[in-house]
């Protein structure tokens, strides 16, 4: 009767443990294919109003708008404790590296792009990155690093009006 009791006991406390328990961060999911990968900008005319510039500006409109909507709905300079935040940064994070991937893999049409390709490129790499110290920070309640995920995510418009003053004309 004691070990049954005490068995009981365990499974009792082992529910209670892991229904007190903060979740952790979602898995990051694989990244889905973007259509953004995919358009077909081979061959395509050169410029701003390009089809390859159409198809970057709007994988860029993606990220900027995941960045500005987790800023809006938590404009603290410092991690949240809501469990909400954690899953909703998770989910911004993996957007915005899937994104950054998918626009790396689009391919310039020709070789007129070659610097803006290298500039735009030294970006996306760098966007993957600060979206990964971000969700680092969070995941860590770590202020200091998620103060440094703001001023380099701040940063990024200035870096890519620099990479598209490059972009062919």
């Amino acid at each position: 009767m004691t070990a049954l009791l005490a068995a009981a006991f365990l499974i009792v406390a082992m529910l209670l443990i892991s229904a007190c328990a903060v979740p952790a961060s979602p898995a990051v999911p694989a990244c889905e294919p973007l259509p953004i990968a995919s358009a077909g900008v081979s061959g395509a005319q050169g410029g701003q109003g390009s089809p390859y510039a159409a198809t970057l500006y709007g994988g860029l409109a993606t990220i900027s708008n995941a960045t500005n909507d987790i800023r809006l709905r938590w404009p603290d300079d410092e991690p949240s404790q809501d469990t909400r935040f954690r899953t909703d940064f998770a989910v911004y994070a993996n957007t915005i590296i899937c994104t950054a991937h998918a626009l790396l893999a689009v391919p310039p049409p020709d070789a007129s792009y070659h610097d803006f390709a290298v500039a735009f490129d030294k970006v996306m790499n760098d966007q993957a990155d600060i979206a990964e110290l971000g969700r680092t920070a969070v995941q860590q309640r770590n202020v200091t690093k998620y103060r440094e995920w703001i001023d380099r995510q701040n940063a990024q418009p200035g870096r890519l009006r620099d990479a598209f003053a490059l972009l062919p004309r």
